[in-house]
């Protein structure tokens, strides 16, 4: 998770505050925030360093046992990509390639973060962001509507240019991974549900919604797709086709494809 490197720092900063002042420590653990007493408390330096840190560092530690202790959430995942990427940018230098992508995920990231998702991988021209715990814990089936609606937005915000998107959406349990070892130090996500998310990216048409026919998100009551329930049936298309993919169960995908 590019966002991992964060939590480390922060992780970094708590373990080098604790270590140098134990009545640091004890303002972290019990949480007081009187300012006098961090006045008297604290030498100048140490006082930055606990403005600065003090809300983040505070609950960053938790986060990372979280993600250290390799549990294993149900969530739901976008595959955010821009279609026909290979042949746009093939006879391109550079320097246009860079500019492209950064305009690309300037206007793309704000609008998973809106929607309380968070970045897991960015691949090339490929997001794949994840709706779910620890990032947002609401109500199920709650991360299907956000990851629903920020799925549209990005696909409206790219419709008719020369940035239109492919989305694949995908659900499961998977574990929150961390490598072993000092030398490559990385957190990510592992199981199938990752493996069909990709299988299914492969095949996704463009400016849709893209999922598995027989998944949790196509077997839900179409009254919690929103998508279905607020716009008109004259402003969308629903369709199924036919797919061959290896380490994939479903033989059917599904998109909904707005007008």
């Amino acid at each position: 998770m590019p966002n991992i490197r964060q939590i480390l720092a922060l992780k970094e900063n708590y373990d080098s505050l604790k270590r140098s002042d134990n009545r640091l420590k004890d303002f972290l653990n019990k949480g007081l925030l009187d300012n006098v007493a961090i006045e008297k408390a604290f030498s100048f330096d140490v006082r930055n360093k606990l403005n600065e840190h003090f809300d983040l560092a505070q609950r960053m530690p938790s986060l990372v046992e979280y993600f250290e202790s390799k549990p294993e959430e149900e969530i739901v995942l976008l595959f955010i990509d821009i279609a026909n990427f290979s042949i746009i940018t093939e006879k391109k230098d550079n320097e246009f390639i860079t500019n492209y992508l950064d305009s690309f995920y300037r206007r793309t990231i704000p609008i998973i973060y809106e929607f309380g998702g968070q970045v897991e991988k960015l691949m090339g021209d490929g997001i794949v962001c994840v709706f779910g715990k620890p990032f947002i814990d609401v109500e199920w089936p709650d991360e299907f509507n956000r990851a629903e609606l920020c799925a549209q937005k990005i696909i409206n915000r790219f419709y008719n240019t020369d940035k239109e998107v492919k989305i694949a959406l995908h659900s499961g349990f998977i574990t929150y991974y961390k490598t072993p070892g000092t030398n490559y130090e990385e957190y990510t996500m592992i199981g199938r549900p990752i493996t069909e998310l990709f299988r299914l990216e492969s095949v996704s048409r463009k400016n849709a919604i893209n999922f598995y026919t027989g998944g949790i998100y196509y077997s839900m009551n179409p009254t919690t797709h929103l998508s279905l329930s607020q716009l008109k049936s004259e402003e969308i298309i629903l369709r199924n086709f036919d797919t061959s993919l290896p380490g994939v169960k479903f033989s059917n995908v599904s998109y909904i494809k707005f007008r």
